[in-house]
């Protein structure tokens, strides 16, 4: 791992509204993130108890950390865990329903990969 980054999420802000706190990346269970979403210099995370976390890093470095084949860079904007995918759909605009009933899209250039990934998945579990 690029000790960069490594760096980097060794000191992670965490936002909830207008409390700060730090703390580092391996204090996250994130088996239990559904998905996480860029906003700008910063990334939320949802949780599966509908609980939100925002960081102070950008999804890029959230990403490179996850490092997991359970979670998929489907979108500029989102990075979701594949093990919460409720239903695809791979129409002209392609979704990741997830089990909490979001809708998450699929960037047309990720779409084959994102199939290759779903289907490794599905063939492991």
């Amino acid at each position: 791992m690029n000790s960069e980054i490594e760096i980097e999420l060794d000191k992670l802000v965490i936002s909830n509204n207008l409390d700060f706190k730090f703390c580092s990346y391996k204090d996250i269970n994130w088996s239990k993130v559904i998905f996480c979403k860029a906003e700008g210099s910063y990334t939320r995370l949802f949780f599966e108890n509908g609980k939100e976390i925002k960081f102070s890093k950008r999804i890029a470095v959230i990403y490179y950390y996850i490092n997991s084949e359970d979670f998929f860079r489907c979108h500029r904007k989102f990075v979701v865990n594949i093990s919460k995918i409720k239903t695809i759909q791979f129409t002209n605009h392609p979704t990741i329903c997830l089990k909490n009933g979001i809708f998450i899209p699929i960037a047309l250039r990720r779409k084959s990969s994102f199939k290759k990934i779903i289907g490794k998945y599905l063939l492991a579990n």
